[in-house]
């Protein structure tokens, strides 16, 4: 299946909006919202560093039911204060927004002191989003932002590929391939998938000048990823959007069994292919690599497919 489709920028009320895909999450959001907290199914944003949204999502693992759902919501809330999930204690720009998606997802909303938010289950997919708007100097967002907000929610149909669209980088991971590990660091992104044996991972660097250090490309490929010179080529198969000078490169390497404790060094470990290629985003000061691992054969189609994805937005 085709992943969802990533929208531009669009304008609504006054406010910029961005599409975001994180782990099946397909939404858009406040051009003015950052994310502060990334976990594998859970994101948090803040506005000019103050909390103001937070979502969660699963897929089902077992039949849902309203009422077994609201009770555990109670629980989950209980150091809220003045926690409620009756009707009159929600607000009113939450209320309005939930009408515009009952045709797409049962609910339960919820209030308290410091926010609002709503358990969302969409019935024909089979998947379960929880939200909560923070209040910021007392008041709520505006309902129109709530409406288009909760309009855009969706998960990606499970098997589909893996899109992924935070901060300024974009990719799209072939079928079978999960998200296992990721960082977010100034100056150098990182995320890995799986699928099996094999391991595919992107590197975000910048800025690509001070992390050169005047080194070319191609010195600085084999330094930070242990690589002989003599394997590495500006021969590619794919050219990557908007790449300037690229490298590219195969090798073995020697997983340890053992570990890394240094009388079981000599063991010999699991011989692992890799396949890669790095290059620098032209007008972007910025450097991207893939690399794909396998200890059987590397699918260099899988290589292929997402080096011809991976972009900065």
């Amino acid at each position: 299946m085709d992943p969802a489709p990533t929208p531009s920028a669009s304008v609504t009320s006054g406010t910029v909006w961005h599409a975001l895909q994180w782990n099946g999450l397909n939404m858009q959001i406040p051009e003015l919202w950052t994310p502060t907290a990334i976990e594998n199914t859970f994101l948090s944003f803040s506005d000019d560093s103050a909390p103001v949204f937070d979502i969660k999502w699963a897929r089902d693992k077992r039949p849902f039911q309203l009422d077994k759902e609201k009770r555990a919501m109670r629980k989950r809330f209980t150091d809220a204060e003045d926690f409620c999930v009756d009707a009159t204690c929600i607000p009113a720009c939450l209320s309005e927004a939930l009408k515009k998606i009952r045709n797409l997802f049962s609910h339960v909303a919820f209030a308290h002191a410091a926010g609002c938010g709503a358990l969302l289950h969409n019935d024909a997919e089979g998947y379960t989003v929880l939200v909560q708007f923070h209040t910021i100097a007392g008041a709520l967002p505006e309902q129109a932002l709530i409406t288009q907000l909760l309009c855009s929610l969706s998960l990606s149909p499970a098997g589909s590929p893996v899109a992924t669209r935070i901060y300024d980088l974009a990719c799209i991971v072939p079928t079978g391939y999960e998200l296992r590990s990721f960082l977010f660091h100034p100056g150098h992104f990182w995320l890995e998938f799986r699928r099996g044996s094999a391991t595919l991972a992107i590197d975000r660097f910048a800025p690509a000048n001070v992390l050169l250090n005047g080194l070319p490309l191609r010195h600085w490929a084999t330094k930070h990823y242990a690589l002989p010179l003599e394997e590495l080529s500006s021969e590619v198969q794919c050219k990557p959007p908007a790449a300037g000078d690229i490298v590219r490169w195969t090798t073995d390497r020697r997983k340890p069994l053992l570990g890394r404790v240094p009388f079981l060094r000599s063991f010999s470990g699991v011989s692992q292919h890799e396949a890669g290629a790095a290059w620098l985003v032209e007008h972007e000061n910025k450097l991207l690599s893939v690399r794909m691992r396998d200890s059987g054969s590397v699918f260099h189609d899988d290589l292929t497919a997402l080096c011809g994805t991976v972009e900065i937005i």
